[in-house]
């Protein structure tokens, strides 16, 4: 007899907290003021880059950790960021971006996704 009140109120207790969750993520804010930031696969085949104040950031390949390197290029993870400073501390300093390639596990396809995100520094 009591179960059914119960239950109801229970779903409506739940649909209430979906409902302002959903409301919260809608309403939250998308960064500080002057940075954008684009997530890979907003626009297909497009690479993408945090931006501040409308200028494009590049990762410096020849000074970024190994987790800098992770979280900045897309499809970059803790492997091939180890292998990229590891190369970096054998062969010395990248000169040019496409020195990349030679690390394993760098293609041309690769390269070509993050020829735009990243440097050698100035």
């Amino acid at each position: 007899m009591f179960e059914r009140p119960v239950y109801r109120t229970s779903l409506l207790f739940m649909t209430l907290a979906v409902a302002a969750g959903g409301a919260w993520l809608i309403a939250m804010p998308r960064g500080a003021p002057g940075i954008e930031i684009t997530v890979p696969g907003d626009a297909p085949g497009v690479a993408s880059a945090a931006r501040v104040d409308g200028v494009e950031l590049l990762v410096d390949i020849n000074a970024a950790s190994p987790i800098e390197l992770a979280e900045a290029l897309p499809g970059i993870g803790p492997v091939l960021s180890e292998r990229i400073v590891a190369y970096r501390e054998a062969n010395g300093p990248f000169a040019r971006t496409d020195q990349i390639m030679g690390v394993r596990g760098i293609g041309p396809a690769t390269y070509e996704r993050l020829r735009p995100l990243i440097t050698v520094g100035e």
